[in-house]
């Protein structure tokens, strides 16, 4: 009996010491968007902008913190056909969008870069929802097909890029979704004062503070991650196609979040 006793004793204590083990390691963690992105190799867009569809050709402008330049916009890229060709899939069939739908917390240092400006101390948390998130994607064989149709003040823009030793890419794919933050503030503050915060972290952002709540902020269709592709970037009707196998190469990294610019000389 005293050995059974024992038994009892030491498994207790060890099932109490895992449950401690995981509260301890798992506590504070929180799931997060960005983290998402990065687990399926997407470059994080901050703040999230409807500026780099599928096809657009961008180079890196800064690399700390990123910015990322906009030289064509994809009907200058590939003309005005480029949506009917475009692969969309949701989160019944992507993987991705299915992660990426729902709602998730921001971090603290996200939640410093969405308040600065500001009087961030009367600001307790922000969180975000997402929904109608998707997966568009530009197939190869779609830019190819479509490369004729580019404009001519693209390639222009083009050529004037590489002659400065810039690099070019195309994004390849987005994660696009609508997007409703909470703002949950410290208790004993004004409606106006509330209404102001809320507005200021808005605008910062290109948003909208929602119609329904004071206290909320939405944007619809906006682009949370892109994957890049460096030879989809290279091919033009002049030039021949990269060739050779191996690993896609990507010029945008996807260890931190990057600003998309509308012209490349924009960043200073």
């Amino acid at each position: 009996m005293a050995r059974r006793g024992l038994v009892v004793f030491f498994g207790i204590v060890l099932v109490a010491l895992g449950v401690y083990i995981a509260v301890f390691f798992l506590a504070g963690r929180t799931r997060t968007v960005e983290g998402i992105l990065r687990k399926y190799q997407f470059t994080e867009l901050s703040p999230p902008s409807t500026l780099s569809p599928p096809g657009t050709l961008v180079t890196v402008i800064k690399e700390n913190p990123l910015v990322i330049g906009v030289i064509c916009s994809p009907t200058e890229a590939l003309g005005s056909q480029l949506g009917q060709a475009l692969l969309t899939s949701d989160s019944s069939s992507s993987r991705e969008a299915g992660e990426l739908t729902g709602t998730f917390g921001v971090t603290a240092g996200r939640q410093r870069q969405l308040t600065a400006g500001i009087d961030s101390k009367y600001v307790k948390k922000i969180g975000l929802t997402l929904t109608e998130v998707k997966l568009i994607e530009i197939p190869d064989s779609a830019v190819f097909q479509l490369v004729t149709q580019r404009k001519d003040s693209c390639r222009k823009a083009i050529e004037f890029r590489r002659k400065r030793g810039q690099t070019i890419s195309m994004i390849k794919s987005v994660i696009e979704a609508n997007v409703l933050y909470s703002v949950e503030f410290e208790t004993g503050l004004g409606a106006a004062t509330r209404a102001e915060i809320v507005r200021r972290i808005a605008s910062g952002m290109g948003m909208k503070v929602n119609g329904s709540s004071e206290d909320a902020i939405e944007g619809d269709g906006l682009y949370w991650g892109v994957r890049d592709d460096e030879a989809l970037g290279g091919i033009s009707v002049d030039r021949p196609p990269p060739t050779g196998a191996g690993k896609r190469q990507r010029i945008l990294p996807i260890d931190g979040p990057g600003l998309v610019i509308r012209d490349a000389d924009e960043s200073d």
